[in-house]
């Protein structure tokens, strides 16, 4: 009953004879599955798209078949590659044009003789996508061209449509729909839509299946557009270059100062309290960025942490930032018989050197 997603196929020799009793037409080709693949494989100030179509087919008594595809019409025609099986198939621009709602598009046909009993048919084009007025790309995959088959049969069809953003910019979204082609009844419209956010969801697959003994008679629709902006704070995590710690000592009372240079005005710095184990302290502060306008000056951020009046020992200082250690340093309390000691044998160098000057 159908042949493809995009693929029409028109009989051109009409063969053996026809069996009333057989629910299956003779001769028919039957084709219950599509596999499309849609790519972005580039993306600046246009879209650069791929798209593989792989047919497979059942023949019953067809000696010669010819075949018309549409493309769109911003189809790089040096792309173009048609394929039965593993063989290249030569094709040439047919002399009409497949409707959508995004414009016509122009038709290759090609003739397959002799047909063998299964095969796949393979089509390969790659497309550029303009972007339009609003912003968004729209690549369209015609899918209805199976209301002008005949003598062809199938069950259901079923189109497998895998859509790869993977080259795509995470702030755009898109939605994908199947419509009717401008000249069917509620031409224009669509019957499903599919939304999602290229930031979540890098793959996409999409299946349409057709009515029982019916072909699919809607288009493939994918519209990818920019998303709104919305400002809000996000984690951030500076460089170790970024951030500075100083250590004051004073009579074993023990404080770090800790400075974040960012490289604006718009970063927010929840510090944190020191959590101690043993002879380690540890911070774990929490930094944001605005992702709205600030500044553009850069600013310094400075804390003081207080540890306290220390007993002699090593002890050591981390600084982590929303979970990651940025910075660390290591220092040494000494006790207070080490001054005394110090100070006391500082004192009888001086005394000797004071009695040496006297009886000289």
């Amino acid at each position: 009953m159908k042949i493809s997603l995009l693929l029409a196929c028109i009989i051109t020799l009409a063969l053996i004879g026809y069996t009333v009793a057989n629910p299956i037409p003779v001769p028919t080709l039957i084709m219950p599955r599509e596999y499309i693949s849609i790519q972005i494989i580039d993306f600046n100030e246009a879209l650069r798209v791929r798209v593989t179509g792989v047919y497979p087919f059942k023949n019953v008594d067809f000696r010669k078949v010819k075949m018309y595809f549409p493309v769109p019409y911003n189809v790089n025609w040096n792309t173009i590659k048609v394929y039965m099986d593993e063989k290249p198939i030569e094709w040439k621009v047919a002399d009409w044009k497949y409707k959508t709602i995004i414009g016509d598009y122009p038709v290759i046909e090609w003739t397959i003789s002799p047909v063998p009993d299964e095969f796949n048919v393979t089509v390969i084009y790659e497309q550029n996508v303009k972007p339009s007025k609003d912003g968004s790309f729209k690549i369209l995959y015609a899918m209805a061209t199976g209301r002008f088959l005949n003598k062809t049969y199938a069950k259901q069809c079923i189109a497998e449509v895998k859509i790869d953003f993977s080259d795509l910019l995470s702030n755009y979204g898109a939605k994908i729909a199947s419509v009717s082609p401008p000249d069917m009844e509620f031409g224009g419209g669509y019957s499903t839509e599919v939304e999602v956010s290229i930031d979540c969801c890098r793959e996409i697959v999409f299946r349409k299946a057709s009515k029982p003994f019916r072909p699919l008679d809607e288009d493939i629709l994918v519209a990818i557009y920019p998303l709104k902006t919305m400002e809000k704070w996000i984690p951030y995590t500076p460089i170790r270059e970024d951030v500075k710690t100083e250590l004051t000592v004073s009579d074993n009372e023990v404080s770090i100062t800790v400075s974040i240079t960012f490289r604006h005005a718009g970063f927010n710095v929840t510090w944190g309290s020191v959590s101690r184990k043993d002879n380690k302290f540890v911070v774990d502060a929490k930094v944001y960025e605005w992702t709205g306008p600030a500044a553009q000056v850069i600013t310094v951020k400075k804390h003081t942490y207080k540890l306290g009046k220390l007993e002699p020992g090593s002890y050591e200082f981390e600084f982590k930032v929303n979970g990651v250690k940025i910075a660390e340093s290591s220092f040494t309390i000494k006790s207070s018989s080490d001054t005394c000691t110090t100070s006391f044998s500082l004192l009888i160098i001086a005394i000797a050197a004071v009695l040496t000057k006297f009886l000289s």
